[in-house]
């Protein structure tokens, strides 16, 4: 079946500055999104409760990230060591490239998925190859994004990112070769331990 969601937003659940960044992330996203195609869906899972369906939460979020164009992952320190839950998502998205890359005959790509930075000072080298995107000010005060033309300018561009990246799926008829491969049908998000702290510092790239 079609790809339903433009975007899947990975981010750590809780109490923490990095769930209130993805709320106020999502809003002034999905604002940008919709004044370019008010059609396109994005998949967060707090926002997206009605689809679950009674589902177990594994069997759940991979539907939905095997349904998704792409994924935006809110990478505060963390996400790769403190939540087996967004290790599982980016592991997964990553086995998803593997398999649509191989389906559409390793057309070249770099935007399946995206990193958002909050911080600088610890070591993310999972994003190394990745685009990254640093809202560095938006740690401390999450309502940044929403409030300073420079990270709403960054949200905006990642908006057209997106965008472009459902349109390159879509009118060159790439869709199609996802639907034929049938990668949802055997897809399995991956059961993710911790690991320990990253080696070595991730520079951050911009758009």
């Amino acid at each position: 079946m079609p790809l339903e969601h433009a975007c899947f937003i990975s981010f750590p659940r809780g109490l923490g500055k990095d769930s209130q960044f993805a709320e106020q992330f999502y809003d002034e996203f999905s604002e940008h999104l919709a004044g370019l195609d008010k059609k396109l869906s994005i998949f967060k899972f707090d926002r997206c409760e009605s689809r679950r369906k009674g589902d177990t939460w594994n069997l759940w979020i991979q539907r939905e990230l095997c349904d998704s164009a792409m994924m935006i992952a809110i990478c505060a320190p963390n996400y790769f060591n403190g939540s087996p839950g967004c290790v599982s998502e980016f592991e997964g998205m990553e086995a998803l490239i593997a398999q649509r890359n191989n389906a559409l005959g390793n057309l070249a790509c770099e935007d399946w998925l995206v990193g958002l930075r909050l911080k600088d000072t610890y070591p993310m080298p999972k994003l190394n190859g990745y685009t990254v995107c640093d809202f560095l000010e938006c740690f401390a005060s999450p309502g940044k994004v929403r409030r300073m033309h420079k990270y709403r300018k960054v949200v905006e561009e990642l908006a057209d990112k997106v965008y472009k990246h459902w349109l390159w799926l879509h009118n060159n008829g790439l869709h199609n070769k996802l639907t034929a491969a049938n990668i949802c049908a055997t897809f399995q998000l991956p059961d993710s331990q911790l690991g320990s702290s990253d080696p070595f510092p991730h520079t951050g790239g911009v758009i």
